[in-house]
């Protein structure tokens, strides 16, 4: 969100070095123009070598741990989410690492973070129910709710009169 805004970058590995905990989400597509959470890791990691000009400033390490136990941690749900634990729900994402720009493979989360994305994703389960087998998803239409955001995303433009700001892209409000 902020880089596509032109924001700045937050000092996330001096927050994460005064104990501050720091984690990845993603807020919906208006924001970045997307919604992948695999993508948001490696936007993280790299934008943060790039501004400290220091490679090992976060690791994939790091930032999969701040899509994970610190994301538990940020909504005050460590105890019931974020790791795999006997007692907490389960909460699994199965990512499909034998692909061509997955392979070779020697360090899987670095695979993971640098060249995954979300459609990588073959199954989920959230508290133990099964929410997308073999890259389907099991519990809702998914076609029927993309089509309903469209309309309504169009609907919106329309009434609020925002048209030509939203073709142009310009979203410097002077």
């Amino acid at each position: 969100s902020n880089s596509f805004l032109a924001d700045g970058i937050a000092n996330v590995p001096f927050m994460r070095a005064l104990g501050i905990t720091v984690a990845i989400g993603c807020d919906g597509a208006s924001s970045n123009n997307d919604q992948d959470m695999i993508k948001a890791m490696k936007i993280c990691a790299l934008m943060h070598k790039v501004n400290t000009l220091n490679a090992s400033i976060l690791t994939a390490e790091d930032v999969l741990e701040m899509i994970t136990v610190d994301g538990a941690k940020a909504l005050l749900m460590e105890a019931q989410i974020g790791s795999i634990e006997i007692g907490k729900r389960a909460d699994l994402t199965v990512v499909d690492l034998e692909k061509p720009h997955l392979t070779p493979c020697p360090r899987p989360i670095s695979n993971l973070v640098y060249s995954a994305n979300g459609s990588d994703v073959v199954f989920t389960i959230v508290d133990g129910q099964i929410l997308m087998d073999n890259r389907i998803v099991t519990t809702l239409n998914e076609s029927e709710i993309l089509q309903k955001a469209e309309e309504i995303t169009s609907d919106l433009i329309v009434k609020s009169d925002l048209g030509d700001l939203v073709r142009l892209g310009n979203f410097q409000l002077s």
